[in-house]
């Protein structure tokens, strides 16, 4: 939807796919933000390996401290 949602597509980087989609919904009494992310991580069976051991964890920590943050700048 045109001027409410964008994409952050790597072409060059860290992981072998990254597609971050970003939508904002308006809800009743305020707005919904939507995050919807597609990775892959670089490196085969190794990536594979890694993204079980820490590379999802981390990846849930980052967008969960951006929930958080997010609700505080907007409750604000």
């Amino acid at each position: 939807m045109p001027g409410y949602s964008f994409v952050d597509e790597q072409k060059i980087g860290p992981y072998k796919l990254w597609y971050h989609y970003h939508g904002i919904e308006e809800i009743e009494g305020g707005v919904k933000l939507i995050d919807r992310v597609s990775y892959k991580p670089p490196f085969g069976f190794l990536g594979t390996i890694a993204n079980a051991l820490f590379i999802r964890n981390m990846l849930e920590k980052i967008f969960n401290y951006r929930t958080v943050a997010f609700r505080e700048l907007l409750e604000s």
